[in-house]
């Protein structure tokens, strides 16, 4: 069976074939960045994300790298030493 990106369909033993994705049901899941991962910015970052995406709602958000950066508005935080300026956030807290 070919699943490449090419068919995007699954065939079927009666010779029907259905798609891997139907349309409209998928979303790519959204992420809070590493720089808010302090509790009190996830509600407003997640608010924000909708605000941009013109979303009411997403299935999935993903905390996607394992630990925090300091807050602000660098990506990626750096000191003058060019060193990641990490921040000492509480992971559960920020799932909670």
């Amino acid at each position: 069976m070919d699943l490449s990106a090419a068919s995007h369909r699954i065939p079927l033993s009666d010779g029907n074939s259905i798609p891997i994705i139907g349309l409209g049901t998928y979303s790519e899941p959204k992420s809070l960045w590493a720089t808010n991962h302090v509790p009190e910015m996830v509600r407003p970052t997640l608010e924000r994300t909708l605000r941009v995406l013109q979303l009411d709602y997403v299935d999935l958000y993903i905390i996607e790298v394992p630990m925090a950066f300091k807050p602000g508005d660098e990506i990626y935080p750096r000191d003058e030493n060019g060193k990641w300026l990490y921040h000492k956030s509480n992971l559960c807290a920020t799932w909670e």
